[in-house]
């Protein structure tokens, strides 16, 4: 088996019902710290959104409170 490189990710695949993908994903995210689901969240966020979204959320957000 050839050796993993430090900060590598581990790559499984599980079949799950969406019940036990849900539970699954609950307890991964249990598991993690408050800042490290905060890094997570800046992780999906940088991934997903572009910056005219992530503009446009900030400017929402900020008109929004009243």
């Amino acid at each position: 088996m050839p050796q993993q490189r430090p900060g590598a990710i581990e790559r499984k695949v599980q079949l799950l019902t969406p019940e036990e993908a849900d539970a699954a994903d609950r307890a991964y995210w249990a598991g993690l710290t408050p800042d490290e689901r905060v890094a997570k969240l800046c992780e999906l966020r940088e991934l997903w959104m572009t910056e005219d979204e992530r503009r446009l959320k900030r400017t929402l957000v900020m008109f929004e409170v009243e």
